[in-house]
């Protein structure tokens, strides 16, 4: 039988991250996973060609918030710049991956669905333009890479 719940709507998420807390983001995009596809030619007389399931690869995950010079912003540059020090060797790499948690929510508050981002680690730290001629907010992206996505 279908079910008659309304889908998740896409604006009521939270996003969790260990050492970090509780953020508030504007948008959370690239949030994917994928087998690839390696094809295998069978030399038969039917010449027939067996598709395998190949390489799984995880996306980079964007996170996307205001820039607001708050607890969260704080921790989470601190987090980038601990990153680069390791990718610099002048770190040592234990405890710098985490799994940062995102539920999707209904309009009352109840988990619909729930994505962890297993050992991950930011990768980019961006800040948007500047334009004195625009009323726009500035933006502070931190992009990071996971081995792999719990779904639940």
């Amino acid at each position: 039988m279908a079910s008659t719940k309304p889908p998740a709507q896409g604006h009521v998420f939270e996003v969790v991250i260990p050492r970090v807390g509780r953020c508030s983001f504007v948008s959370v995009s690239g949030l994917s996973e994928e087998i690839g596809v390696n094809e295998y030619l069978r030399v038969n007389e039917m010449g027939t060609t067996l598709k395998v399931p190949g390489r799984h690869v995880v996306q980079d995950v964007t996170f996307s918030r205001g820039l607001i010079a708050d607890d969260c912003a704080r921790k989470l540059e601190q987090w980038y710049l601990e990153t680069r020090d390791i990718a610099t060797g002048d770190r040592n790499p234990s405890n710098n991956r985490r799994g940062i948690v995102i539920t999707w929510q209904d309009g009352q508050g109840g988990l619909v669905k729930r994505a962890t981002l297993v050992k991950a680690w930011p990768s980019r730290l961006e800040f948007g333009g500047l334009d004195a001629t625009s009323s726009g907010v500035v933006l502070q992206a931190v992009t990071f890479v996971s081995e792999e996505v719990n779904w639940k």
